[in-house]
């Protein structure tokens, strides 16, 4: 059933938030209804040794009390929109589309990227089942305050409950309405509910992931994961609790420009930092191209079918010519007058392959009446997780995808 996206003036003022969505009189089928709850929170850019290194409480102990990774691997490029689509679909990011968080559709002559709101919520780039539909196609209800991928109508379906993306809304005000939705008549509750959180992300970029306001923002994001646990225990509900990152976070080391060692004329340069993309305009620069970006240092040049299989990076036309590869920490930018009009970062970042780079490590913690109590298990790609939500809620896994079962299948229940 379509559901309809109605602003409530009232909402706008208590909650600060655009446009919720609808359940347009959806209800969970009978043999849904008592199925287990997940409630999984992504904080971005939480790098995988933040817990010990800041000791936020409500972390630690869920991390020291539920199961946990020693660190969770992020898919290719160590990106936000890549990897927070990975986790919601079990797929690498060529095969679910969102290939960078910035990319090239030459065929179509447009550009994708997380800034253009009217791109993000075009369900043309995305790909795969994600879980809100999976849960929604076995009659289950779904509810998202912020992901990626929730903004666009994915096989004409948004979450069953949403709210479009606004990074103003205050942490509290997100954690209050996903304890409302858990308190909502059984037939109207939703089983899998999604949560947000951006502080730890922003500070880590712009002040570094080891300074005092990336430790501020750990802390702070704590405070609102306690006030999710407490709430939670509170309704007593059979709730499995699943907390991730996308990547982590290293600082910015030495800059290095294209434009020192080959001309930018002619080719379409999409992405700067740990990561970018290559796309050739002009044809008469195809022969020699790949031997001048091998010019510059500290760059691995790949065309994307050059590309291990094993990063899922490859076969997707989105990905352009060529994949230029950054070696940690350098950053890479187009030239230096316009580094300086978009702003030098002198931060942390992320992007970079995490075969090179352990800072880009996230985390996994979960906790729950279906989940085992296992510390420091070993590190695993994210694309796994999609399979163990499905099992928590108790529905089959249908989708093709690259994670498997088998992962995290000793650790429930």
């Amino acid at each position: 059933m379509k559901k309809l996206v109605i602003v409530y003036s009232f909402l706008l003022l208590l909650l600060g938030c655009q446009t919720p969505g609808q359940d347009g009189g959806q209800t969970n089928s009978p043999e849904q209804m008592k199925k287990p709850y997940v409630v999984m929170v992504s904080i971005d850019g939480y790098r995988y040794d933040y817990t010990d290194r800041y000791k936020p409480k409500y972390l630690t102990q869920l991390k020291n009390t539920g199961l946990s990774a020693r660190g969770m691997l992020s898919i290719y490029p160590t990106k936000t929109f890549p990897n927070h689509y990975s986790i919601a679909t079990g797929l690498y990011a060529a095969h679910h589309g969102i290939v960078a968080n910035e990319f090239y559709d030459v065929e179509r002559s447009v550009r994708y990227k997380i800034s253009d709101r009217a791109q993000v919520a075009d369900p043309i780039w995305y790909k795969g089942l994600p879980l809100w539909n999976a849960t929604q196609e076995e009659g289950m209800l779904s509810a998202s305050y912020f992901w990626v991928g929730t903004d666009a109508p994915i096989g004409g379906s948004h979450p069953t409950y949403y709210f479009a993306y606004d990074q103003s809304v205050p942490n509290s005000s997100r954690v209050k309405q996903v304890l409302e939705w858990l308190q909502l008549p059984e037939a109207k509750r939703p089983h899998f509910i999604t949560l947000y959180f951006s502080d730890v992300d922003s500070a880590g970029h712009s002040y570094g992931p080891e300074s005092d306001e990336a430790r501020d923002a750990v802390l702070k994001v704590d405070e609102s994961i306690g006030e999710l646990v407490e709430g939670m225990k509170k309704i007593k509900l059979p709730i499995n609790l699943i907390v991730v990152s996308d990547h982590g976070m290293i600082k910015i080391g030495d800059r290095v420009y294209m434009s020192d060692y080959m001309s930018l004329d002619g080719i379409r340069v999409e992405g700067r930092g740990p990561h970018a993309l290559i796309y050739i305009e002009d044809e008469s620069r195809r022969k020699t191209l790949r031997a001048d970006l091998e010019k510059i240092p500290h760059v691995k040049v790949r065309t994307p079918s050059q590309m291990p299989k094993e990063y899922g990076y490859s076969n997707n036309k989105l990905l352009g010519d060529f994949i230029l590869m950054v070696d940690p920490p350098y950053y890479l930018e187009y030239k230096k007058d316009l580094a300086a009009a978009m702003g030098m970062r002198s931060g942390g970042t992320h992007g970079y392959d995490i075969r090179d780079s352990k800072e880009m490590q996230a985390i996994f913690y979960a906790k729950g009446p279906n989940i085992k109590s296992v510390q420091g298990i070993a590190p695993f790609e994210n694309i796994n997780v999609y399979p163990f939500v499905l099992k928590l809620l108790g529905l089959p896994l249908k989708a093709k995808i690259d994670g498997s079962e088998k992962v995290l299948a000793p650790y429930l229940k």
